[in-house]
């Protein structure tokens, strides 16, 4: 799907078998819980008072702190459970979403096919986006506050910045894009209407990590 994504959507819409998609999409949420889960266990979120002063200072408590009404010592626990529902939910109305546009522009793609895609075509992407997001913070936590507070420099500290600022919407706007040639595959819209579908679909999923994910 990476390298070759209209050959590849054309062959996972011809197929009726939504067990790949499925299997990818929970097994991709199930190994998200159990690294929260470890975090969890190893305490390594919330970071201690003194380098969270120092994240608040840099990113924000909008960036930082979840918006659910939940303490920061239990967060990832909670995260641990909630992210298969949550990734399962969004695949379902991500898919819905492409349903619903395919029947205004008269298209001709079953639900099912959305379905067998975009459970490809972008989880792929949060799925890049997750393993990087793990070794930025899991080999590079220790360096991560002296680096903020300008142990390295000021470009070093500007790129530990932008990281996390850039990573996700890049990632997810890649995993949008691929929805719209995924869509275009399906329905052969013109490319405007693919283009509105990869917006709401990967908006849908910002949506979510955004409120969801610290």
């Amino acid at each position: 799907m990476f390298l070759h994504p209209l050959r590849t959507s054309q062959e996972i819409a011809a197929d009726a078998d939504l067990q790949p998609s499925l299997a990818f999409v929970l097994g991709f949420a199930c190994l998200l819980g159990v690294a929260y889960l470890v975090t969890y266990l190893l305490k390594s979120y919330p970071p201690s008072p003194a380098d969270w002063k120092v994240w608040l200072a840099t990113w924000g408590e909008q960036t930082l702190a979840p918006l659910i009404p939940i303490p920061l010592k239990s967060y990832h626990l909670f995260l641990a459970f909630a992210i298969i529902p949550g990734l399962f939910l969004l695949w379902v109305s991500m898919a819905g979403a492409g349903k619903l546009f395919s029947l205004i522009f008269h298209g001709k793609a079953s639900y099912q096919q959305y379905l067998g895609l975009f459970g490809f075509s972008f989880f792929l992407f949060w799925l890049i986006a997750a393993v990087l997001d793990f070794l930025y913070m899991g080999l590079f936590s220790s360096h991560i506050v002296p680096a903020l507070n300008l142990a390295y420099g000021p470009l070093v500290k500007t790129v530990v910045y932008l990281v996390p600022l850039v990573m996700y919407p890049l990632l997810f706007g890649l995993g949008g894009v691929y929805n719209a040639l995924a869509t275009h595959t399906l329905e052969r819209f013109s490319a405007w209407k693919c283009a509105i579908v990869g917006v709401v679909t990967s908006g849908l999923a910002i949506l979510l990590l955004s409120i969801l994910v610290r």
